[in-house]
């Protein structure tokens, strides 16, 4: 039998609000059950309090009762405004699915799972934790489902047991998760991400180096166990640049200073994103970033974009660090492979902004940066690409007039490519004097003419097929 044993429970309705859950006594879902509130849901000191079943909260979440049960069911958060978690006591369920993309604060410590299994699952919105005792705690043999760049833990997560386990936290943009593996037993870990500069950068050898934007904080806050530590980067949240990941590693400050606790990276050279570690076993606990054993690049870039302006490519980028920089080699591409030079820049030598304009011929183009120290070693920026939508279709003879017999080019710009077409020259009296075939791509186009065999006098070009056919463009060959 399906049913909801209740004592007591008090259902308060506020003229022009919705309905609340206030339990003061016996409130106990069973399993196949569902109750909702449309409201705030609060559990008392003096009540009992037991969902096996399915309980949905639209508003906010007040828990006195002390040493709540998780049960056996699913807590389901689907509010649209935003939602908070509080009371005097920790709220733990079996499971609880987060479905409120305007996101649940914690007053206190939510808990998840019964100690063998229980699942958080995200489907909107991310969890912001307050202290680090109003964390995430995760029992043992619990997990997550639908971690994501904007479905995450913003603040602390804790993790009980003696299993591998991956940290669902980011910064509600971003993921930032890592790694604890290889538990010699069981403990509390509890972890949360820092997206800006540690305190102090003082490092030990072998570190050359540590990444200066971001680093986690890693407590063991229960247990004696070891463990491993993986990181993990990714462009979007903070770009890394690396010329050779073998040699990043996990950093860990202790004792007032990084030092290395091992860990490498098999991702290719300047990837966007990827992971360094494992790291040896790891006894104790404090902050750990990126680190790498090789000479670091000075530069760091803080961003770097291509927009249009003018019809050109307008190219902007800051750096966040600039120690023996010797500058920027700007290039460009037109099929997001091959890579010309464009221009040089000197570095400024500090955090400093820097903008170009360039001229860019065909519609779609991309750009990066090779950033190049002191001791000519060097490192490519993201890649960044632009389309101007606003090139024109056009067509033009040069030098023009020309004499008979001299070279000339006829230039066509397309903002689309056009693939294999004809070229033609016609008289004033419009006989064909030349045709050939000709293949038109995005951008500008350049074919040669050859003028010898033409008598003095006005003529016109055009290109056509497919369909299509170009302006006209009308040159003169004149006497010599």
């Amino acid at each position: 039998m399906r049913y909801i044993s209740v004592m007591l429970l008090i259902v308060v309705v506020h003229a022009g609000a919705r309905a609340q859950i206030y339990n003061t006594g016996i409130l106990h879902i069973s399993s196949g059950t569902t109750l909702s509130s449309m409201g705030n849901f609060t559990n008392t000191s003096s009540a009992d309090y037991l969902n096996n079943g399915s309980m949905y909260i639209s508003g906010n979440i007040v828990n006195d009762q002390a040493s709540l049960p998780a049960g056996t069911g699913v807590t389901f958060l689907n509010g649209t405004s935003p939602q908070t978690l509080g009371g005097a006591a920790d709220f733990r369920t079996f499971s609880l699915t987060m479905n409120n993309a305007s996101g649940l604060t914690l007053s206190r410590r939510l808990g998840i799972g019964d100690g063998a299994a229980g699942t958080l699952t995200f489907l909107a919105g991310t969890i912001t934790t307050g202290t680090n005792t109003q964390d995430v705690y995760f029992y043992p043999g619990s997990g997550y489902t639908g971690f994501d760049a904007t479905h995450n833990i913003i603040g602390f997560a804790t993790k009980s047991g003696n299993s591998d386990f991956t940290f669902p936290i980011g910064d509600g943009s971003h993921q930032a998760d890592i790694d604890l593996t290889a538990l010699s037993g069981t403990a509390d870990f509890q972890v949360i991400y820092a997206g800006t500069p540690y305190s102090t950068y003082t490092i030990s050898s072998p570190l050359t180096s540590v990444f200066k934007k971001e680093w986690w904080d890693i407590q063991r806050i229960a247990g004696s166990a070891t463990a491993k530590v993986t990181l993990k980067w990714d462009d979007t949240r903070n770009t890394l640049n690396h010329t050779d990941p073998t040699h990043l590693t996990v950093a860990h400050f202790t004792g007032g200073s990084w030092h290395s606790e091992g860990g490498s990276s098999s991702d290719p050279m300047s990837s966007s994103t990827g992971s360094v570690g494992p790291s040896g076993d790891v006894s104790s606990f404090s902050p750990f970033a990126i680190g790498s054993t090789t000479v670091a690049l000075p530069i760091i870039l803080s961003s770097f974009t291509v927009t249009g302006k003018d019809c050109r490519a307008a190219l902007a980028w800051h750096t966040a660090t600039e120690e023996n920089a010797a500058g920027f080699e700007i290039q460009q591409s037109t099929n997001g492979i091959d890579y010309t030079e464009l221009a040089y820049m000197s570095a400024k030598g500090a955090p400093s902004d820097y903008a170009l304009s360039v001229t860019q011929d065909t519609r779609q183009a991309w750009y990066r940066l090779r950033m190049v120290d002191l001791d000519g070693k060097s490192v490519y920026s993201t890649v960044a690409g632009l389309q101007l939508d606003c090139m024109q279709e056009n067509l033009e003879v040069y030098p023009n007039p020309s004499e008979p017999g001299s070279v000339m080019t006829v230039r066509l710009t397309s903002p689309v490519d056009r693939g294999n077409v004809t070229l033609q020259v016609f008289d004033m009296t419009g006989k064909m004097v030349y045709s050939t075939g000709v293949q038109v791509s995005d951008g500008v186009n350049n074919y040669t003419l050859p003028t010898s065999a033409w008598a003095p006098g006005a003529y016109f070009v055009l290109v056509t097929g497919n369909g299509w056919k170009s302006p006209h463009a009308n040159f003169l060959l004149r006497r010599n």
